[in-house]
């Protein structure tokens, strides 16, 4: 049975480091131990902890393989309460959305390729304002996708926070070379879909009904098995957006919609 999850999550990226000479983002790949009673309360929020286990690097939790929350977060829980976050979804802002600065940092040109296909895909989508922006300018990327070693994961997104994208994409492609170019596309386009508001379509309850928090799209399915934004443990790669994908990018980011969900 898969356990309840949480809605309200802001998911903010590891730390990296800018080589001088190359502008190469790394991390540190330093992985912290836990403690049973701090498993205990991120298990009550919902995530799974047996399939995935949690890790921690810095001052930030990685659960369920790609999504990261700082572990300030489960301290405003103790003091709060879970009770006045559990409608609350943080998207990109309507005017965000339709330009979003990527500054691509991958080292070959096969990866770089995957991540302009990617963004090609989500520019793409009929009748919504989603716009990623390439530029060769770290300064002002809005996102930065970057090489970096992870565990448990090949890629990691980040959530938006205050109405802009989340920052970070770290993909390690040191595991990436069992891959072909589609299975590349795929994870990249995946991590980016988190970094403007997706949760993992197949995190809803059991046999994909709603659970107590989470917020369905409306007009999507509560379940969509072919879904770019399953889980790693979602299906086989690789993916493509379904038709189901792409009416929730609408039903959030047509900002000529009268009851999108952007701000």
């Amino acid at each position: 049975m898969k356990t309840l999850k949480f809605c309200f999550i802001i998911c903010i990226a590891l730390i990296f480091t800018q080589c001088e000479q190359d502008n190469e983002l790394l991390d540190s790949g330093n992985v912290d131990s836990i403690d049973n009673a701090t498993k205990e309360k991120i298990a009550k929020l919902g995530f799974d902890i047996e399939k995935y286990p949690v890790l921690k690097d810095g001052e930030y939790f990685t659960v369920e393989g790609d999504i990261n929350i700082p572990a300030s977060y489960l301290e405003i829980l103790d003091q709060e309460g879970v009770s006045k976050q559990r409608r609350v979804a943080n998207i990109v802002s309507c005017e965000e959305i339709k330009f979003i600065t990527v500054f691509n940092n991958l080292p070959t040109s096969t990866a770089r390729n995957a991540v302009n296909l990617a963004i090609q895909n989500w520019n793409n989508i009929d009748k919504c304002d989603i716009n990623f922006v390439p530029t060769g300018n770290i300064n002002i990327a809005e996102i930065i996708i970057s090489n970096g070693p992870l565990v448990n994961a090949i890629g990691r997104g980040t959530f938006p926070s205050g109405g802009r994208p989340g920052k970070f994409i770290r993909l390690d492609l040191n595991q990436f070379s069992n891959l072909g170019f589609a299975e590349w596309r795929t994870v990249i386009e995946h991590e980016i879909g988190h970094n403007i508001g997706f949760a993992h379509t197949d995190g809803s309850g059991e046999n994909g009904t709603p659970v107590p928090g989470e917020i369905l799209i409306v007009g999507t399915p509560t379940n969509d098995p072919n879904s770019i934004m399953n889980s790693g443990g979602g299906g086989p790669l690789p993916r493509k957006q379904t038709g189901d994908d792409r009416r929730a990018a609408r039903l959030m980011y047509n900002t000529s919609f009268s009851g999108r969900l952007c701000n």
